[in-house]
This record gives structure tokens, sequence and C-alpha cells, in this order.
């Protein structure tokens, strides 16, 4: 979702009825560790990737209408994401609203 592929984008847009509601959660914590994000060739992620992800995204028909840095009350907390923050470990989550058109 952070490399965006603009056919796989289309297929999600195909598949939500019009003005649907997305929500994504990315852990944006491991854009912090700038050596495992070179190792998994993922390009740095910052505001100006995020300007260039909303373009890609609405050419699928896909509008991002918020996009937030989130490090507690994360919605739809799943057991696997409270698992990887036991012991007092902090994560970031990039929360995403969009709308499908």
């Amino acid at each position: 979702m952070v490399q965006p592929n603009l056919s796989v984008l289309q297929g999600v847009a195909k598949l939500a009825r019009p003005n649907a509601t997305l929500t994504l959660l990315i852990n944006y914590s491991t854009f912090m560790d700038k050596e495992y994000v070179a190792r998994l060739g993922l390009p740095p992620f910052d505001i100006t990737a995020m300007e260039k992800l909303a373009l890609i995204y609405s050419e699928a028909g896909i509008y991002i209408e918020k996009w937030s840095l989130l490090d507690k009350n994360v919605p739809h907390k799943t057991t696997w994401g409270q698992k990887l923050t036991q012991g007092g470990a902090t994560r970031t989550t990039l929360l995403i609203q969009a709308k499908i058109r």
C-alpha cells in the first residue's frame, strides 16, 4: 500500500461501493529504521511520499480524505498488533482514511 500499484488499487476500488470508506492502518515505525527500510527496498516515507501516494490512489478512484500518525488510541487494535507492543514497546501507526468514488 505504500508502494502503490495502480492496477491493484483499481482492483481494491472495484470491490467497494461508491462512497465506501476505506481505512488503512500501516505500521509507520518500520519507516523509522532506515537500515530495515533499505533492506526491504522501500522508499523513504515522509510528507512528500504521502502526497505522491495520494495522487496515485486518486487515479485509482480512492480519495484520501485524512491521514495522521498515531502513537496511542489506534482504532481496530488486532491481537497481533498488541503482541508487537508488549513489554512497553511503542509503535507509531499511519492511519489513512479514504473514500471510494
